[in-house]
Formats: C-alpha cells, sequence, structure tokens
C-alpha cells in the first residue's frame, strides 16, 4: 500500500478511532485510580475525550523523521506503534487496578 493510500486510511479510519479508544483508556483510568483515592468526579467518555484533547495540545510531541529530513515510518506503522503502545499501557494499568483494589 502506498504512503498515500496509508496516510487517508489512517485519516479517515484511524483517527477517530484512536479518539474514541483514547476516551475510553482514560474513563476507565480516571475511575480506577482518581475517583477512589481523591474523591474525584467520573468522567464520561465524551468528557473524557475533551480531556485527551486538551492534554495533546499541552503535551510536546516528537517527530518521526531521521537526523536528514527523510520519514522513518509510514503512517500506517506510526499509528500501530502508538496503538499498540497505548493498549500495552492500558494493560498494566488494570493489572495495577486489580492489584491495589
Amino acid at each position: 500500500m502506498s504512503r498515500g493510500a496509508q496516510g487517508w486510511l489512517v485519516l479517515l479510519v484511524g483517527i477517530p478511532l484512536s479518539i474514541l479508544l483514547g476516551g475510553v483508556m482514560l474513563e476507565h483510568l480516571w475511575r480506577w485510580f482518581l475517583v477512589p483515592p481523591f474523591g474525584a468526579p467520573d468522567l464520561t467518555v465524551s468528557e473524557a475525550i475533551g480531556v485527551s484533547t486538551l492534554w495533546g495540545f499541552l503535551s510536546i510531541r516528537t517527530s518521526s523523521k531521521r537526523s536528514d529530513g527523510a520519514d522513518e515510518r509510514g503512517p500506517l506503522e506510526v499509528f500501530a506503534v502508538s496503538t499498540f503502545t497505548s493498549l500495552f499501557v492500558y494493560g498494566i494499568a488494570y493489572l495495577t487496578h486489580l492489584v491495589i483494589r
């Protein structure tokens, strides 16, 4: 698949899925780790998406470009690695939640 086609696939399918997945994951993490010890109010998925979006705007991002300016990875690979990393961290958080519950 060409880089252009990969880019469109990530744009049309990957980004909306990523936003939804991020909201669901943040909603669970919030409920597991902030509500019990601090008495924070629960977040809905839509509120979690908003918090996640704000967090994304405020956080520092790194580039996937090499020092010579060429792209190392295609859009689909960047999306896959990002999704896998998020799911891995979510899994570790879930196991931690089970231990401290």
